[in-house]
């Protein structure tokens, strides 16, 4: 299957500017420490949520 001259143009735009459809392809030092905080607000959200489920809080 050959590339379409459009997309040639576009993955030639992307590897320009070091990006790939929807994230950066460059490595940033903090872009992994900001994923865990993200992981952990996330896990501490839900653990809340049950803990209040199982005090009866009733809550939407």
């Amino acid at each position: 299957m050959e590339e379409t001259y459009k997309g040639q143009k576009m993955m030639k735009k992307a590897e320009e500017i070091q990006e790939f459809w929807a994230y950066n392809l460059k490595q940033s030092v903090d872009s992994d420490v900001t994923l865990l905080d993200n992981v952990q607000f996330i896990y501490e959200l839900s653990l809340a949520q049950l803990e209040l489920r199982a005090l009866g809080v009733d809550f939407v």
